[in-house]
């Protein structure tokens, strides 16, 4: 009788051990996923009856006269300045900015952000805010899977919004126009990025020849030069992906948008990322792409580097 005593204690202590792991997990996540029927996350975010925010906001608790301020508003909140978040996308750098994503900016046909042509039902004058590439609950059905990834330190997809979907009332600037990619890559970029003389080829300035550039692959999957073949890796963990070789008289794959546009590194050292934040032993020392950079257009590196990481100078005209 003993024994079966002691065998069931063992057997509830197991039980009531999983269960707090479980517990831990599910209030660890905080307001984005893995709701209860008795959750207490929806009011981290929400008022339940009468909320301050403008009416069409979802009851946001944020005090604000428009939906666009509120939404803001609430975002900041935790990974504004002074929150409690862990990451933080917009920081207070040592260097000067000089490329950021704004959740403010106003998009029109004209801006570098704009599309040539509205999708019909999209404004031709929008805001960028924070849903347009997020989703705040979390849900698999409209976030991207899980990639390996180096802005954010680890296995994340950061609740990236899959583009062409229209969840919770928001949309990317382009989204519909240029398929629904599952992936986080190129096709990513595309769906703001998406000027006439960009679809086939990337014109690396007002006289400059189109780049080809692949919209194919994605951030889990990029080929690079590893002698003596091309090989499928990923951007996250490693600095090769940076690295193509062109080969004279060999068609090579195209590269994607992230393998000249991300964080700033010098891709021929090691790469090293041990924090989420700031570290000057880290290649590359600042995560925060793709909401601050610190060289004009996301660049990678700057001056020639930018060329020679993919083409050999013995290869150039």
């Amino acid at each position: 009788m003993k024994a079966y005593k002691a065998s069931g204690l063992v057997v509830l202590f197991i039980v009531v051990f999983v269960f707090l792991i479980w517990l831990s997990q599910a209030f660890a996540l905080g307001p984005h996923r893995n709701y209860t029927d008795d959750t207490r996350a929806c009011r981290e975010c929400h008022a339940l009856h009468e909320a301050p925010s403008p009416a069409g906001a979802a009851l946001l608790k944020a005090t604000a006269t428009t939906i666009e301020q509120a939404a803001l508003a609430t975002c900041n909140l935790c990974h504004g300045a002074g929150g409690p978040a862990v990451y933080k996308p917009y920081t207070v750098p040592t260097f000067t900015i000089l490329a950021r994503h704004s959740p403010t900016i106003t998009l029109t046909s004209a801006s570098y952000l704009g599309i040539a042509t509205p999708e019909t039902g999209v404004p031709a004058i929008r805001k960028v805010l924070c849903l347009a590439c997020h989703n705040p609950h979390g849900t698999t059905l409209y976030t991207v899977p899980t990639f390996t990834s180096d802005t954010t330190y680890g296995v994340s997809n950061a609740l990236l919004r899959l583009p062409g979907t229209a969840s919770f009332g928001y949309r990317l600037p382009g989204a519909g126009t240029t398929g629904t990619p599952a992936a986080y890559g190129a096709q990513w970029c595309r769906d703001c990025h998406n000027k006439p003389e960009n679809i086939i080829a990337h014109r690396l300035g007002p006289l400059g020849e189109p780049h080809p550039i692949s919209f194919t692959n994605t951030y889990q999957a990029v080929w690079y030069w590893a002698t003596p073949t091309y090989v499928l890796g990923k951007l996250g963990g490693t600095t090769s992906a940076y690295v193509m070789y062109d080969r004279e008289l060999i068609d090579d794959p195209d590269p994607i948008c992230q393998q000249c546009h991300e964080d700033a590194r010098d891709v021929e050292g090691v790469f090293r990322v041990t924090t989420a934040s700031y570290l000057p032993t880290d290649n590359p020392p600042y995560k925060a792409f793709p909401h601050q950079g610190r060289y004009s257009s996301f660049r990678v590196e700057t001056g020639d580097d930018l060329c020679t990481n993919c083409h050999p100078l013995e290869e150039l005209p």
